[in-house]
């Protein structure tokens, strides 16, 4: 790795949201931004390859109530995730930002590009639903029965984000949502996916889509709706990875971002 591949955290204020993030690399800025209950420790494989291979800027953040970011009581929209990475990316200077979303991060970045496009230059989606629909049902939670709740969660979900082979991933992630504060895990169970086939119908941006094959929360046939409504994408499909296909083969799916970003 090269000396401009170091990872520092650091955080910038929005709209009186503390956000965390870590910078890796220096370049044009290129933002990484992770799935619901997730964090930008994720991305702590790709993050370096894509600073290296492409000469970025790569920042990964961690969105309000995940990682070390703030955690408020109240807010969290996807309305609100927008106009904070907006925030970010105006209050850092930047002309326009590569933008990398897995999940969650994919819906907001749609949003964001069909309600900023000055602000976005290249657009890698990965595991994007222009419908999301959670495929399982969530138990009933109080605040006295959340953690045993949450274990029961992570049981019934398991199934359709991880598969066999990745058990270090399946972990990592799975630590990660029981981590998760009471208030902040119902506020994000709450959050209310939008109908996005009109927002991708208005890309123009250069677009990857990026599913891993055996992935059942968002299946390669939702890369495929997408793809049919942004104007320029390229489905890219990870052999053999689930949901997470980022974090279980970094190096393929570094191998497809690279080219795209610095390509012509």
């Amino acid at each position: 790795m090269n000396k401009g591949a170091v990872s520092t955290e650091h955080y910038e204020v929005v709209n009186g949201i503390k956000l965390a993030f870590e910078q890796t690399g220096s370049g044009h800025p290129c933002l990484l931004l992770h799935g619901n209950r997730d964090c930008k420790e994720n991305f702590r494989e790709l993050a370096p390859l894509l600073a290296e291979a492409c000469g970025l800027e790569v920042i990964s953040i961690d969105f309000k109530g995940h990682g070390n970011s703030d955690k408020p009581d109240t807010g969290y929209s996807i309305d609100l995730f927008v106009e904070e990475i907006a925030g970010f990316i105006r209050n850092k200077g930047f002309d326009k930002v590569h933008l990398i979303g897995h999940s969650l991060g994919s819906t907001v970045s749609i949003a964001l590009v069909d309600r900023y496009p000055e602000l976005v230059d290249r657009l890698v989606l990965m595991g994007a639903s222009v419908g999301f629909k959670v495929k399982f049902q969530r138990p009933e939670f109080t605040r006295e029965n959340f953690k045993r709740m949450l274990q029961e969660t992570n049981k019934r979900a398991a199934p359709y984000f991880f598969v066999e082979g990745y058990e270090e991933v399946k972990n990592r992630v799975l630590d990660q949502w029981l981590r998760m504060e009471y208030h902040v895990h119902m506020n994000l169970i709450q959050l209310q996916h939008p109908d996005l086939t009109e927002a991708a119908g208005r890309i123009r941006n250069k677009t990857l889509l990026i599913y891993g094959e055996m992935d059942k929360s968002t299946p390669p046939s939702d890369g495929e709706i997408v793809q049919r409504l942004v104007g320029d994408a390229h489905l890219a499909i990870i052999p053999g990875t689930g949901h997470f296909m980022y974090m279980e083969e970094p190096y393929l799916v570094a191998n497809e971002i690279t080219p795209f970003l610095i390509g012509g």
